[in-house]
């Protein structure tokens, strides 16, 4: 199923200043509509610099919405542009490719894909309100995306998730600094709309999570050893809380 393009921006500047009073008031509006969004931003070749104005302007926008980004397609057959691209994308957290003009179908069906598999698998169970995630492998940035596209509607519909289960055998880490800040933006966004944080693990390291996510506004948290995945299944859902540590 293609990622739909309700959730995708597309901008195409000529970098004066007054392409972001327009723009900006745009990705406002679909910010109104979703969480998070992915932009398609095509540059033609009239663009040698930016105004000081323009700079400004796309500097605060950019650093304003910067966890709001799921991808961003930079369009363009600028040198200076794509370069800096390539050269800065590891400092922004979220996908980031660069396609000359010709190929600016690509970048259309790139950014529109449909996030891949990943390392985070994840369970939403609509009728307990839980959401299971088990990670197997380093954290990457489309593994928040998967999650978020799956949760988000429901949270919408019901107003939280009753309880998210986390079954771990330890805490992988993540692929690239984007994963690492799209996690924080995960966390950012769905801190509030959750009850029941149950963290089942016999890793060291992650029996101590319980105490963090309550100092971050979570309802809830509670740590299970492995042996009690189905006792943590059911407290996050709203069941027995005699079970945990």
């Amino acid at each position: 199923m293609p990622f739909h393009w309700n959730r995708i921006w597309s901008a195409r500047l000529s970098c004066f200043s007054r392409d972001e009073a327009v723009l900006e008031p745009a990705l406002e509006a679909k910010l109104q509509q979703h969480r998070s969004v992915r932009l398609l931003y095509v540059i033609d070749e009239t663009c040698t610099g930016f105004t000081g104005g323009a700079a400004s302007e796309d500097t605060r926008t950019g650093l304003k919405h910067l966890i709001h980004f799921e991808r961003i397609a930079l369009v363009t057959d600028v040198d200076w542009l794509k370069n800096s691209a390539r050269a800065l994308g590891f400092m922004v957290p979220c996908e980031v490719r660069v396609f000359d003009t010709s190929s600016h179908e690509d970048a259309r069906r790139w950014i529109s894909e449909p996030p891949p598999a990943g390392n985070l698998s994840f369970e939403l169970r609509a009728d307990t309100g839980v959401l299971i995630l088990r990670p197997h492998g380093e954290l990457e940035v489309a593994d928040f995306e998967r999650v978020a596209a799956a949760v988000d509607p429901y949270i919408d519909t019901h107003g939280e998730l009753r309880g998210v289960v986390v079954i771990a055998d330890h805490f992988p880490g993540w692929d690239d600094l984007g994963a690492f800040f799209a996690h924080l933006g995960f966390i950012r966004t769905h801190r509030r709309k959750l009850r029941h944080l149950a963290i089942v693990s016999d890793d060291h390291l992650l029996s101590v999570v319980p105490a963090l996510a309550s100092h971050l506004g979570v309802i809830q948290a509670r740590h299970f050893p492995s042996q009690q995945a189905a006792a943590a299944d059911a407290w996050a859902g709203g069941g027995s809380k005699e079970a945990g540590v």
